[in-house]
């Protein structure tokens, strides 16, 4: 990540605040984020309280470690485990971004364009991302201000469509369906938080100081996916189990006047936060492979990582066995926990007590 970079504590907060609402508009019905029953709403707020906490950690590793990122001084432990620390970071935030495609690939041919051939659909997604990074992470986050004041016009003009149709009355207690079902759910919202790590390596990037827009990310994540989750409690109710994708039901039952269908305001949403995620983990991809390989060949990471992804996400939508497989294994956490925890932790802390330092 470029620390020449400078970028507004605004831009960082929008950018992020988009990048993490990937988790809410990208549920699927029966799917890994239980958005559709009241226990949602406080296992949302714990787990924020959780990435918060965890944040805190990761954030205290960049403090400390001045110049060099977590990527860095994970390489900068030894050979063999320092590289094998960098590839599995760079892996974990690869899978993300395989996911980010598969899902983006999944919803045009399944919800709005049934009969596109999805090979389209996923060399659309890498072109962008790949045109996202050329730009710039300066540029991208400068363009999430005007994204996220859409973003809060069309989720006002939704709320109000849908307001008449609610019924309160399936709101009951969190705590209704078990402590088991609650802990299920903070763990389940706490797996969305995957984009920590990327939010830690570009403090250092924010003009002021990043922790004041950080909080702000959390807050704004906080209050939007709430909101969805009342929406979808509260109209779909379990009907929403029937859905392929909730949130995209929740916008077509929007009883208001508009130009357009309101279902496309959210495939507009839905595309623009898979982008903006898809390209912050691109970047943070090409950053450990620039730190693993030779000069030489780390000038072509970039496309290679995103061309790789698109292979992936192209395969997993040929398998119906490969796909299921790929998403139980993100939403187990697995790669989240190692991305933003363990290994940031473990070797970055190793790397600071053994002093080293690049050369």
């Amino acid at each position: 990540m470029d620390k020449g970079i400078r970028i507004g504590q605004v831009e960082f907060f929008a950018l992020f605040t988009l990048a993490r609402l990937f988790g809410s508009l990208t549920y699927v019905g029966e799917g890994s984020m239980p958005i559709d029953t009241s226990t949602a709403l406080l296992g949302q707020l714990c787990a924020a309280l959780l990435a918060w906490g965890a944040f805190g950690l990761v954030t205290g590793l960049v403090r400390l470690a001045g110049t060099q990122t977590p990527v860095q001084l994970c390489f900068l432990t030894g050979k063999p485990s320092g590289r094998a620390a960098t590839a599995l970071l760079g892996g974990c935030s690869f899978l993300v971004m395989v996911q980010v495609i598969n899902s983006f690939e999944r919803y045009f041919t399944s919800t709005v364009y049934p009969e596109a051939s999805g090979f389209i659909f996923i060399l659309w997604c890498i072109a962008v991302l790949i045109f996202f990074n050329v730009m710039g992470l300066d540029a991208l986050s400068r363009m999430s201000n005007l994204l996220l004041l859409g973003l809060v016009l069309v989720l006002i003009v939704v709320t109000a469509g849908l307001w008449s149709v609610a019924e309160p009355v399936e709101l009951i207690s969190p705590f209704y369906e078990g402590p088991m079902a609650l802990l299920s759910s903070i763990y389940r919202s706490f797996v969305d938080w995957g984009d920590l790590i990327v939010m830690a390596m570009m403090l250092p990037m924010v003009g002021g100081g990043g922790r004041r827009a950080a909080r702000g990310v959390f807050g704004a994540a906080i209050v939007v996916a709430e909101l969805i989750s009342v929406l979808v409690i509260t109209v779909l109710g379990g009907a929403s189990r029937m859905q392929l994708y909730p949130v995209h039901a929740l916008f077509s039952a929007a009883d208001i006047w508009v130009p357009t269908r309101v279902d496309f305001l959210f495939m507009m949403l839905f595309m623009t936060v898979c982008l903006l995620k898809g390209a912050l983990h691109l970047a943070f991809v090409d950053h450990a492979l620039k730190t693993l390989l030779p000069v030489g060949r780390a000038q072509h990471s970039l496309g290679a990582a995103a061309l790789t992804a698109g292979v992936a996400a192209f395969a997993l939508s040929r398998s119906h066995w490969l796909a299921s497989n790929f998403i139980a294994l993100m939403n187990s956490g697995a790669p989240m926990l190692l991305m933003t925890l363990i290994i940031p932790l473990l070797w970055g802390t190793a790397a600071l007590l053994s002093g080293r330092h690049p050369s």
